[in-house]
């Protein structure tokens, strides 16, 4: 698959709007989006969360995310359910002020473990 392919057959991804890392990280599986999260660019993030252990911590480090709408969101919710009905769970990582604003227009800032630092959030 090349850099501007998706798995969402609706919208191919551009490349330089998000990019997104996952790696191990002392017993916990961090993801670390860089860029824009919404309709056109959610799929590389969707895949790095399919493919991690239901039953896992996952970290996702949002302090390189630059904006997010509601696809992000859903995104965001959608790993949430999946992961805490396997025994797993889901922290964050600073959000941006913009991504942070719009977490909590919406409430998710309540629902997510949210942490100022990755250090506190693997150790979380």
């Amino acid at each position: 698959m090349s850099d501007t392919e998706s798995t969402n057959p609706h919208s191919p991804v551009i490349a330089d709007r998000l990019r997104v890392d996952a790696a191990p990280a002392d017993g916990v599986v961090v993801i670390a989006p860089h860029g824009e999260l919404d309709f056109d660019t959610v799929a590389p993030l969707v895949d790095a969360l399919n493919a991690q252990d239901p039953a896992s911590h996952v970290v996702i480090d949002m302090r390189a995310v630059t904006f997010m709408d509601s696809s992000g969101i859903n995104v965001l919710l959608a790993a949430y359910q999946t992961l805490t009905k396997k025994g797993g769970r889901l922290s964050l990582v600073a959000p941006s002020g913009p991504v942070l604003h719009t977490l909590r227009i919406v409430g998710v800032d309540t629902l997510l473990d949210c942490h100022s630092s990755l250090d506190s959030a693997v150790n979380s």
